[in-house]
């Protein structure tokens, strides 16, 4: 009993936080408050647990706890080893070697790489990148007679690394939706309207698109846009500023890695337990929404700061996107991709506001499409906003999102193709701008 003791005790120093993260991270952090408190918590239990067993070691209700104790133990092994073998989490997911560091961006698929990713349901999902860094096949430089070439560029929104290629909208669209069109998908996980831009400057040019087409998510673009948030560990996008006429100021200097090379930067750490990661995806799932609401910053009527710097940043941002786009002879347009607060209204938005005891007359749920649609118009920019076809469909009680990450599922990308092809059937430019509908209040 007394080895037992002292292994508790052992177990106990190496769970303390600044021992484990020497263990189990390469760059010394975790960043989870979850993970720390899961690790103090552990920490003061075996301690604890040690203490009680070395000093009572000769009570026979210790001799039962520790039986208690090893059998939950074997319990949670064997869970443990049942999850590696039949439901792989996202912490086995080879997701961040499909990235590497770019100077410029601060990120890229890295051109032809593959990657088996577990997210939501589709476990053990090969995601393959193409020449050009592209989830998508490959395309000519030289487009065909008669093909009109479309370019969607965004986020993970676009390419959609939850779902099969095939059922991309992306996708959809050149197959079906739209006959003799050639619908390119350059989206990159975690990029933001500025690296998109750099991104059409520096590749997408070269394939001289008819029509580009930037899909803006507002849970999180317009904080990338002002450099609120990075993205994955180890990488850092480029940061843009207003100079006093308003001009956008690039940054001059190239971009540093955090990390001196791939396999730092994908470190290790506690979500390498698949049970801890099955635990906090459900966790996430029932409160994730209420404890990360973007949405009462987005939405409130007296906008904080950042917010009002976002939209100051925007407008010149997708004015110099559209004489880019021009200067190829090419047309730009926005797609605006709404969060799933504001698509489920009442199952979460009532929720949210009820749950934190606000009132909802701060607020206005469509405030950030009616900005971005006045932006537009200012600018005599092509506009689809999505809200409307998918809070329609939702209407009809399809589930449009996939719960953990929030972002589409099969369903969602159909009905986000529908839109898309009647919004370039009816002729995406200038003339046929969305115009801002009345405030939605609540």
């Amino acid at each position: 009993m007394r080895l037992l003791s002292l292994l508790y005790i052992s177990l106990a120093v190496l769970l303390v936080p600044p021992v484990a993260v020497k263990l189990l991270t390469n760059d010394n952090t975790i960043s989870s408050g979850f993970y720390l408190t899961v690790l103090w918590t552990a920490a003061a239990g075996f301690a604890t647990f040690g203490a009680a067993t070395f000093l009572l070691h000769d009570k026979p209700f210790v001799k039962k706890l520790n039986l208690l104790v090893w059998a939950m133990g074997a319990v949670l092994l064997c869970t443990e080893l049942a999850l590696r073998l039949f439901m792989p989490q996202y912490a086995d997911s080879d997701h961040d070697t499909l990235f590497r560091f770019h100077q410029v961006y601060g990120w890229e698929f890295v051109p032809g790489a593959e990657a088996v990713v577990n997210l939501e349901k589709n476990r053990g999902r090969r995601i393959r990148i193409n020449a050009d860094g592209m989830r998508d096949r490959q395309y000519s430089r030289n487009k065909q007679a008669g093909v009109t070439r479309i370019a969607v560029v965004g986020d993970s929104f676009v390419s959609g690394l939850e779902v099969d290629r095939r059922c991309l909208f992306t996708k959809l669209l050149e197959d079906s939706l739209l006959t003799g069109a050639e619908v390119m998908n350059f989206g990159v996980n975690g990029y933001g309207p500025a690296q998109e831009y750099l991104l059409l400057r520096d590749k997408i040019a070269a394939f001289k698109p008819d029509l580009v087409v930037m899909l803006l998510y507002l849970r999180n673009d317009l904080d990338d846009l002002s450099g609120a948030v990075e993205w994955v560990r180890g990488f850092t996008r480029p940061h843009l500023a207003l100079s006093p006429d308003g001009a956008l100021i690039w940054p001059e200097a190239p971009l540093i890695a955090a990390f001196d090379s791939d396999r730092e930067r994908e470190g290790r750490g506690p979500g390498s337990l698949y049970l801890l990661k099955l635990i906090t995806d459900r966790l996430d799932t029932r409160y994730g929404l209420y404890s990360q609401p973007q949405e009462l910053r987005l939405c409130r009527t007296e906008q904080p700061e950042d917010m009002n710097r976002a939209y100051r940043l925007l407008e010149p941002l997708l004015s110099a996107t559209d004489s880019l786009v021009r200067s190829w002879g090419g047309r730009f347009a926005l797609a605006i991709a709404p969060s799933i607060v504001q698509v489920y209204h009442d199952k979460y938005w009532r929720r949210l506001l009820s749950y934190r005891d606000l009132d909802p007359g701060d607020f206005n749920l469509n405030l950030p499409q009616q900005k971005i649609k006045q932006i537009c118009q200012r600018l005599n920019l092509a506009c689809l906003d999505l809200t409307p076809g998918l809070k329609k469909e939702a209407a009809r009680g399809t589930e449009l999102y996939f719960p953990v990450n929030k972002h589409w599922n099969e369903a969602g990308h159909r009905i986000v193709a529908g839109l898309f092809d009647s919004f370039i059937r009816a002729g995406a430019d200038g003339a046929c701008v969305d115009r801002p509908q009345a405030a939605e209040r609540n």
